[in-house]
């Protein structure tokens, strides 16, 4: 009923008129000060601007910024009911616009799984960083077994004189498989740790242990 309820919201929407206003301030670069004029008269529009709000995140003729700027006051604004459309945004070819949608539905407390499991193996490692700690905080123990494929994936390590180097992904994803109560890494980290090869992550191996065996 709740998802019947919201689609009929956007309906409506799609029917609505756009802001002029709205859409000519976001159309430029704003200085501070105008985008916090700009956001009390959005807020005080409320569900009024929606439809522009909307309008600037799909469109890529608006700055960047702005684009990011409207993904906050929709969700704003909206709260969940905006969650179905933000996170549309997690497969957007701009790595912003997918780390606006993230940071955005993880403030929301948004805890659908499909989500952040396209998000695990994103091209940006700074996207890919966050959605851990987004994981983490929403505590999503079914997505536990795809971070720990996290160690196994060639995008969390680079060369370095020609040697093959961990990311931080690796530390933080040791980590957070542990927060998630992970039972099935406790096997594989003993023997992690008991290797030189991991002597640079063992601080991280050590937490995991601990952690594990304790929950």
């Amino acid at each position: 009923m709740k998802l019947i309820l919201c689609s009929l919201f956007f309906v409506q929407l799609a029917f609505a008129s756009n802001d002029s206003y709205i859409t000519s301030k976001m159309s430029k670069s704003l200085s501070q000060s105008g985008y916090i004029a700009l956001k009390q008269k959005i807020k005080d529009q409320g569900y009024s601007s929606i439809k522009s709000l909307m309008y600037v995140m799909r469109n890529n003729k608006f700055p960047i910024q702005n684009r990011w700027r409207a993904t906050f006051l929709l969700g704003t604004i909206m709260g969940d009911k905006s969650a179905h459309f933000i996170s549309k945004f997690n497969k957007h070819p701009n790595w912003m616009m997918r780390l606006a949608s993230l940071k955005v539905l993880t403030n929301m407390q948004y805890k659908d799984e499909f989500f952040y499991r396209k998000l695990i193996t994103d091209k940006s490692l700074l996207i890919r960083n966050e959605v851990l700690e987004s994981i983490r905080k929403l505590k999503i123990k079914s997505l536990a077994p795809k971070v720990w494929s996290m160690l196994y994936d060639k995008k969390n390590y680079h060369k370095e004189n020609g040697i093959k180097k961990r990311s931080v992904i690796i530390n933080k994803a040791i980590r957070v498989v542990a927060d998630l109560d992970y039972k099935k890494a406790l096997k594989p980290i003993y023997k992690m740790v008991k290797n030189s090869r991991y002597a640079d992550i063992k601080e991280d191996l050590n937490y995991s242990i601990k952690k594990l065996k304790r929950l």
